[in-house]
């Protein structure tokens, strides 16, 4: 990557097509341009325009409140919490992006009582393992917003993640969230909502698209290739938060129960020969768990069957 300074920075191949800089050498610095340059094994080269890292503004407040949504799979309207944010509008440029990482506490809903050792034995656990987990989610979606939506200086409030209460365990126990707010260019903009029109329609960016979508990417040799991707440095603020148990309960809102969850929605089944022996010493329903819902039954033709949902 050569800077508009004629500085050169290489990036080394961490793992397969993820690469990574030197952070003790290169730092980007907003107001400059940077131009991406890539060699391929096969001998092609290819290069960016030019991408101007913009300044980008703190997230001034992360915080959540109560609030209801409509389900789109059942329909229905569920209460839970909302997280927002406040943030100043940028100086440089016009347009931002977000995005999001969530961890959570959980609590394996039914412990293990049984372990299996072989076909023909299974013997009851003294003990409970681990029953504590931390799940983890990064957004996929596209989230970006011009500051010509409105004439406001700032945004207040602004709406980022939904999460139902009654809809899934994240709130359980501890929930905590990280909001990553990035400087992006126009033409980085114009590409990610094309991205999203094809998205909603059901679609990505590898299948035959409605319309071209423009890359800032092109072969040296070749300049009419079609290059998926785009380039962009952006300049990042970050923000995060805890969501307790007991501030979740004040809301009064209702309680996520594994008893009522889809357990049979997904999931694999794996079938197996029981010993006509060993039937009359194993339990009719045996209930094991990991991190996901496991039925253990026993069934009339003397096999075992196992969802892992």
């Amino acid at each position: 990557m050569r800077s508009n300074l004629g500085n050169i920075h290489f990036f080394s191949e961490i793992s397969s097509g993820v690469y990574k800089s030197d952070s003790l050498t290169f730092r980007g610095e907003t107001g400059k341009s940077y131009r991406l340059h890539i060699t391929t094994r096969e001998g092609k080269e290819y290069e960016s325009d030019p991408a101007v890292m913009l300044q980008v503004p703190d997230i001034d407040s992360l915080y959540f409140g109560k609030d209801r949504e409509l389900d789109d799979d059942d329909g229905q309207f569920h209460e839970g919490i909302r997280i927002y944010f406040d943030s100043e509008k940028p100086v440089d440029g016009k347009y931002l992006r977000w995005t999001y990482e969530e961890w959570w506490k959980t609590h394996v809903p039914f412990p293990p009582l049984w372990k299996f050792l072989d076909e023909f034995t299974i013997i009851r656990e003294t003990e409970a393992g681990n029953v504590i987990c931390w799940r983890t989610n990064r957004s996929d979606e596209i989230i970006t917003a011009s500051s010509d939506a409105d004439l406001s200086s700032s945004y207040e409030k602004k709406p980022l993640l939904f999460i139902a209460s009654d809809k899934a365990d994240r709130l359980m126990i501890k929930y905590y969230i990280k909001v990553r707010q990035f400087s992006i260019t126009d033409g980085e903009y114009e590409f990610r909502e094309q991205l999203k029109q094809i998205i909603t329609a059901g679609g990505d960016i590898f299948d035959r698209q409605p319309f071209q979508i423009v890359s800032n990417i092109y072969n040296r040799d070749s300049p009419h290739e079609q290059v998926l991707g785009y380039f962009q440095v952006s300049a990042v603020s970050e923000a995060s938060m805890y969501v307790t148990r007991r501030q979740v309960d004040s809301l009064n809102l209702s309680q996520f129960d594994y008893a009522d969850a889809k357990c049979f929605s997904q999931g694999l089944t794996l079938i197996f020969q029981a010993n006509r022996q060993t039937r009359s010493h194993l339990p009719q329903c045996i209930i094991l768990s990991s991190m996901r819902v496991t039925f253990f039954l026993i069934i009339p033709s003397m096999q075992m069957e196992i969802w892992d949902t």
